[in-house]
């Protein structure tokens, strides 16, 4: 009997899902992964990984969409572009914070 191999589609998609380039989450991934490992396949114990994925998956999918909306290409932003998104996302909402913090002292 012939081995059975995976159309190419999925072989490919395997493969993106463990490569840092085309994956933005894939440390988070790989510590929920390490959880289960870890706690025995416990799925209550590594909740915090999961909702941390997510929150992840979440963030990064938003930023893909707004790309492919922009045109710009590639979708899913290279490690360095990424390092610059967030450190962007990071000034924004500290600048927010700030401006909350006025108010709430001008309020007050």
């Amino acid at each position: 009997m012939a081995d059975f191999k995976p159309p190419r589609h999925r072989q490919k998609h395997s493969t993106q899902i463990k490569d840092d380039a085309s994956n933005p989450c894939l440390q988070e991934m790989n510590q929920s992964y390490d959880c289960l490992k870890d706690n025995n396949y416990d799925k209550e114990k590594c909740e915090m990984y999961f909702a941390n994925y997510k929150s992840c998956r979440g963030f990064w999918n938003k930023i893909i969409v707004e790309r492919r909306y922009a045109g710009i290409k590639p979708h899913v932003p290279t490690p360095d572009e990424r390092a610059v998104i967030i450190k962007d996302v990071k000034n924004k909402l500290e600048k927010q914070k700030e401006q909350l913090q006025q108010q709430l002292s001008e309020d007050g």
